[in-house]
């Protein structure tokens, strides 16, 4: 583990929120961030971890939407075909509560992670966030069904 190695990371993501002048809440002892943007239709939370176990930083959302118990299998579908099109990151179901979230990590072992490298990722990860958020939260509000997400799917 590169204790070290991973506040180094830790730093470089607060100097690129201070750059682009987020205001955000650093915990330094537990390596994390949480921040917001207020996306086109939705607000989006965001936790960034550092896990210096894994050599990762993960920006993870709060949760988009929460799913029913009987809404579980269309949501896990919609997440997995969704995850289809993405190339980082995938959206996560949690059985358990039914919250929908986006999660994309990325490994900072043998890197020299700059501003440019959260960057990219902080405007990937919003615009994934952004694009879907929207449809995920209509089907579970049941204005739209399994078929029409897929549908929107095959549109895009």
């Amino acid at each position: 583990m590169d204790l070290k190695k991973a506040k180094q990371v830790f730093d470089t993501l607060v100097e690129t929120l201070d750059e682009r002048k987020w205001s955000y809440e650093a915990y330094p002892e537990e390596l994390t961030v949480k921040t917001a943007v207020v996306g086109e239709d939705f607000p989006i939370g965001i936790l960034f971890i550092v896990d210096p176990k894994r050599n990762c930083v993960t920006f993870r959302s709060n949760p988009i939407t929460h799913f029913s118990s009987d809404q579980l299998s269309d949501a896990a579908f919609a997440a997995c075909t969704a995850n289809n099109e993405l190339d980082f990151g995938q959206f996560s179901l949690d059985t358990k509560n039914g919250s929908l979230y986006y999660q994309y990590s990325d490994s900072y072992k043998g890197c020299e992670v700059s501003t440019e490298f959260f960057q990219s990722m902080i405007c990937y990860a919003v615009d994934v966030v952004d694009n879907y958020n929207d449809r995920f939260v209509m089907l579970q509000m049941g204005n739209l069904s399994l078929k029409q997400f897929l549908e929107l799917q095959e549109d895009a």
